[in-house]
């Protein structure tokens, strides 16, 4: 799933970086709407996922020492433009739940709801703001963490065609 970087002018390498660590970047708060931000990273080209990486690792490093990470945005704009190197990179990070984005962490949850096989044949695709069907039809993420599982489930199902199997297994 590819991030939406209005705005930026990134080369391609930078753009495809910058989507893997989007959301934890996201989640420790950088504001990729800030000028100066976005500056930093449409001028960095060597160094660009390494000065990224550092801003996690030393995230994760004050999270260690209960340490509040202050001015996440000057950290990264200084590791930008000084090409940092990461202390002790661990790319399983990235595969922290808090650094999920809420998509992703709507159908992990949801495999282990309703399982793989169940999910794969009602859901055709997420994003970070609503979920598609497998007959077209979206609802917004909001609106079905506000249903909850079962709602949601039954609304899933009423839009199978009445001889599907997953129809007859559930209602």
């Amino acid at each position: 799933m590819w991030v939406r970087l209005k705005e930026m002018i990134l080369e391609d390498f930078q753009r495809e970086i910058l989507n893997r660590y989007y959301y934890p970047l996201k989640y420790i708060g950088i504001e990729f709407g800030r000028e100066d931000v976005q500056e930093a990273l449409e001028m960095c080209y060597y160094g660009f996922e390494s000065a990224l990486q550092s801003c996690l690792s030393y995230w994760i490093w004050k999270q260690e020492q209960r340490e509040i990470f202050e001015h996440p945005n000057a950290f990264l704009i200084k590791a930008l433009n000084e090409q940092w190197e990461p202390y002790q990179w661990q790319y399983e990070w990235l595969d922290l739940p808090q650094f999920k984005s809420p998509g992703k962490r709507w159908w992990e949850a949801a495999i282990k709801q309703w399982g793989r096989d169940v999910c794969v044949q009602i859901i055709a695709d997420f994003s970070d703001s609503h979920i598609t069907f497998a007959n077209g039809k979206k609802l917004p993420l909001n609106l079905i963490y506000e249903w909850g599982w079962q709602r949601t489930l039954a609304y899933s199902l009423e839009q199978l065609p009445d001889n599907h199997q997953l129809k007859s297994n559930h209602l």
